[in-house]
């Protein structure tokens, strides 16, 4: 079952960003408080952005719109096959998803069996410190660099590539530039849409075909109860939560595991540039395989199951709600 958007509710509810930089084509659509998501298989309304009065706030000089936008551009040059995704964005309060601790999250609003066609966006608004970048593609903030490898059974492939020890506004604050490429690479496709776990206790693993980049590969996935699909690898943009004071960059695993579900094969494995941290800090090679266990990559703590909460938002909800 698909839902169909009309061209007068997306000008009615706010400016679309176009980047056409790929052919892969990102349009976002800004909702302002109090506006409807559209067609979604929930009542959901934009709340207002954090303030001083809630347990939240906002910290740096960028915008939120440029953010937003600027890890769609990243995501754009990564899949350069072609497609184009409208994706509303917005602010929710924090009991909306089922994550306490991730607490932001997508919601597939139409697929194209396994593709999303649009979707929406939303970013905690009442329980998060928030890092507003205002040159999300610099980095500067962030003193330390980590590039990860591992051999996956195709070659080395790049599984993280990590930034720590942040100063300034950035320092013990949620990244929303690390945020914003999570949400929009579970949209894209590390999602159980995509990726469906028939039987969490084991969650597939995606082996990477030819005409793809590394095949042989084979990138691990970690059930998360009642939410989500993630790649069972912690340095992965489309693995587990982010904590604060770290930004974590789209992993070449991260645009493999995409590719490979939704048959794309125009893809770059580095779309932002890093050329600059690797010449002045040290980079981590990991030699031989990933150590898995317990649906985690090596050196992740599981996290005890979280209850339901009522009116929360979850994947298999979603499903149910689409009629699939």
């Amino acid at each position: 079952m698909s839902f169909t958007l009309s061209i007068c509710l997306l000008i009615a509810l706010g400016s679309i960003t176009t980047f056409p930089a790929g052919a892969l084509t990102l349009d976002l659509v800004f909702l302002q408080p109090g506006d409807e998501v559209p067609n979604s298989p929930f009542p959901l309304a934009a709340a207002p952005p954090p303030n001083a009065e809630q347990d939240a706030s906002l910290a740096g000089a960028g915008s939120f719109e440029e953010v937003v936008q600027s890890a769609a551009r990243t995501w754009e040059n990564a899949i350069a096959d072609e497609g184009t995704i409208t994706l509303y964005v917005g602010w929710l309060p924090f009991n909306t998803f089922l994550d306490p601790i991730v607490a932001t999250g997508g919601i597939p609003l139409e697929l194209d069996g396994a593709r999303l066609v649009t979707g929406f966006m939303g970013f905690d608004s009442d329980q998060r410190h928030w890092f507003v970048d205002p040159t999300p593609d610099q980095h500067e903030e962030y003193t330390d660099f980590q590039d990860f490898f591992h051999d996956l059974g195709g070659g080395p492939v790049n599984t993280g590539r990590l930034l720590t020890r942040p100063t300034g506004e950035a320092a013990d604050r949620h990244d929303l530039y690390s945020a914003a490429l999570e949400i929009i690479g579970h949209l894209l496709g590390v999602n159980p849409a995509a990726i469906p776990a028939q039987d969490p206790t084991n969650p597939p693993t995606l082996t990477i075909t030819e005409p793809r980049p590394l095949a042989g590969t084979q990138i691990p996935t970690f059930f998360e109860p009642f939410t989500n699909i993630q790649l069972a690898i912690p340095t992965a943009a489309t693995g587990d939560w982010i904590p604060a004071g770290q930004r974590r960059l789209i992993a070449a695993v991260d645009v493999l595991a995409i590719a490979q579900v939704h048959d794309y094969s125009a893809i770059d494995l580095e779309p932002q540039p890093l050329a600059g941290y690797r010449a002045l800090t040290p980079t981590a090679v990991h030699q031989g395989g990933l150590t898995v266990s317990a649906g985690r990559a090596g050196g992740f703590l599981n996290r005890r199951a979280k209850p339901v909460r009522q009116g929360a938002v979850s994947w298999g909800q979603i499903k149910e709600n689409m009629g699939d």
